[in-house]
């Protein structure tokens, strides 16, 4: 049975390698110095853990915008793991959280290849808001949705 950790702030070394280890499995290789100091730098980072047997089989972390806006930043589920709702329970859950902590907003990103995300955030109330080209010349697609 999958549990949910929540952690407020930076996860610590042990949990952020964790972390970092499922987004090299989910996204391919990242720039390890740069997610660190993303993860570090932000304010009030807000992350929660799926859990199964001890082992972190998933996650979902953001952070605060300002304003009542909440980012969510980045999140993954280990292929082992998959279609059995994790992505969704972590998604309710962390929006669970923003309402009880007085966001009236969510944002989000994501590209097209991404498409299981894509459709998880429309199913789950968030709206295609607008596009925007990246310097790699990728299309991240931005999406929002309204907590209130």
């Amino acid at each position: 049975m999958v549990t949910i950790e929540p952690i407020y702030g930076w996860p610590g070394p042990e949990r952020s390698d964790t972390i970092f280890a499922i987004c090299n499995a989910v996204f391919g290789q990242m720039d390890h110095s740069k997610f660190y100091s993303r993860m570090r730098e932000k304010h009030a980072l807000f992350t929660l853990l799926a859990v199964e047997n001890g082992e972190v089989v998933g996650f979902k972390t953001g952070y605060d915008l300002g304003d009542g806006v909440f980012y969510s930043w980045i999140g993954g589920v280990l292929e082992a793991y998959r279609r059995q709702g994790i992505a969704r329970m972590l998604m309710l859950e962390q929006h669970a959280w923003c309402r009880e902590n007085g966001y009236r907003l969510i944002r989000t990103k994501t590209y097209n290849q991404w498409k299981g995300m894509l459709i998880l955030n429309l199913q789950c109330g968030f709206d295609i808001t607008g596009t925007a080209q990246k310097d790699s010349g990728r299309l991240q697609i931005l999406l929002e949705k309204q907590l209130v």
